[in-house]
């Protein structure tokens, strides 16, 4: 009979492969290296997401005051537009009071002459025009316009205009004798200035008239000229 030999004992081979298939533990600074990368990572994340965040904050900032600043240039050029609009009425209609009181004046003057059809009687109108003169007056005087009547006054080049020269007794010289055409200043300006004839003293015995802007005594020399 054969004997049954004792079984062989089975090489351990499999050992290293199970020592490969087992989890090997991390080390300590490996672990420590992941956790700090792990960390910095997420710190990483929160930064972008707060300047995501942020970004947005200030887009919608940027068109808020985009918006702001058209609203605020179109607004702009509407109120440019209206003072524009109202500058032009206002120099279309500058005359528009004075205009409202004149209108009295001519129906006045209108009725005066419509009298002076039917009537003789002179002196009434006479009277009649006068008031209408006065009403005239007193509607330039509201608005400003003062009448320059300077008969006796110094004579005042910036408000006289001197169309001759009269010797005068009882006037010194350089003084206005008599007012041919009154003149009128609208608050501190000369509209118009008063056209005067001006004294040039008691009569010396040349009674010649002179013409100028500023009215001067004729010199011995042109006295003499002119006997001559």
């Amino acid at each position: 009979m054969n004997e049954q030999s004792p079984p062989e004992e089975q090489p351990q081979r499999d050992a290293p492969a199970e020592a490969a298939s087992a989890p090997q533990q991390p080390q300590p600074e490996q672990q420590a290296a992941e956790e700090a990368f792990q960390q910095e990572k997420q710190h990483l994340e929160k930064q972008r997401q707060q300047l995501q965040a942020e970004a947005e904050r200030l887009r919608r900032d940027v068109e808020l005051m985009r918006e702001v600043a058209l609203r605020a240039q179109a607004d702009l050029e509407n109120y440019r537009k209206r003072v524009q609009r109202e500058q032009e009425e206002e120099r279309r209609f500058a005359e528009l009071a004075l205009i409202r009181d004149l209108l009295p004046v001519c129906d006045n003057l209108e009725h005066a002459l419509q009298a002076a059809r039917k009537t003789q009687d002179v002196e009434s109108l006479i009277q009649g025009f006068q008031m209408v003169a006065q009403q005239l007056q007193q509607v330039l005087r509201q608005h400003h316009c003062q009448r320059l009547h300077p008969h006796g006054e110094p004579f005042d080049p910036h408000h006289h205009e001197a169309v001759a020269t009269q010797p005068h007794e009882q006037h010194p010289p350089q003084t206005v004798i008599q007012v041919l055409r009154p003149g009128y200043k609208l608050h501190d300006r000369v509209i118009r200035p008063a056209q005067v004839i001006v004294s040039q003293g008691p009569d010396k015995g040349d009674v010649s008239q002179q013409s100028p802007s500023s009215p001067q005594a004729a010199s011995p020399a042109e006295e003499s000229d002119g006997q001559g």
